[in-house]
């Protein structure tokens, strides 16, 4: 089953998925249904201890019924490179292991790269309001080698100026991508402070559970004509300025925090 154009059907020609290292398929997870959004409530409910915003969610993962074991189970899931995906739940629930860069129309003079090793911390760094991420490109690292990072500096060397990084400390590996895409390419990067926390994700859910608030986020998915302008999944955190959000009963809202994207 082609899970890319289930998926990227839905972002139109703004957003695009793309493998920028070898791909290595998965036959013990076999594919019964994919659909474009997170219909399961339990999902949201499992979820909800990583404090990721439910636009954020509906916008940027979908829902997979799959059958593992011989068990058949329904996971909130999220695109791995061109045509894969994996679970959110569970790492090893994936069908193929590759590194996935998520290219924008909009930011592509910008030249800029955000580098996080996992796509909960994509999801976490959109959800969260502790520190700004600056608009370009993402690249989502996942859990491929040595060789394969080095594979990702070969596919984009020369092709941004700057590049942050979202990494967890232990990521040794990784590093060999930091040195050699940024220090034999003149290539200015940038750690964004975390406090000693282990990653981003760690660092958001410590906040909330010291009482800090999440922030509602604007989504074109809370408007009241979403239905009638099928807006693509790339526009949805920009909410148009004649229509306000409504909240999941229909009501009118502030609007909510827009994402700290600059």
């Amino acid at each position: 089953m082609n899970t890319q154009y289930l998926f990227q059907k839905t972002f139109g020609r703004d957003v695009t998925f793309e493998s920028v290292s070898p791909v290595t398929h998965n036959s013990d997870v076999e594919v019964l249904s994919v659909s474009d959004r997170i219909t399961d409530n339990d999902l949201f409910v499992i979820l909800r201890p990583d404090c990721i915003s439910r636009e954020v969610l509906r916008q940027w993962c979908f829902q997979a019924r799959i059958k593992r074991n011989g068990v058949e189970i329904n996971i909130p899931a999220y695109p791995i490179g061109e045509d894969d995906f994996g679970s959110l739940l569970n790492c090893n629930i994936r069908t193929a292991t590759t590194s996935t860069l998520i290219k924008w129309k909009r930011y592509k003079e910008r030249k800029h790269l955000n580098v996080a090793f996992s796509y909960m911390q994509f999801l976490t760094l959109l959800s969260q309001d502790i520190i700004s991420v600056k608009a370009g490109d993402w690249l989502i690292l996942g859990y491929g080698t040595e060789n394969d990072y080095m594979a990702i500096v070969e596919r984009l060397r020369g092709k941004y100026s700057t590049i942050t990084y979202y990494l967890p400390r232990t990521m040794e590996s990784a590093m060999v991508f930091t040195t050699d895409h940024t220090i034999s390419n003149g290539i200015t990067d940038t750690l964004p402070i975390l406090y000693g926390a282990f990653d981003i994700c760690h660092l958001w859910r410590h906040y909330c559970r010291q009482g800090h608030r999440p922030p509602v986020r604007q989504s074109c998915a809370r408007c009241a004509l979403f239905n009638s302008c099928n807006p693509k999944r790339c526009r949805w955190h920009e909410v148009c300025r004649r229509h306000k959000p409504i909240d999941k009963d229909g009501n009118p809202t502030d609007k909510g925090s827009k994402y700290n994207i600059y």
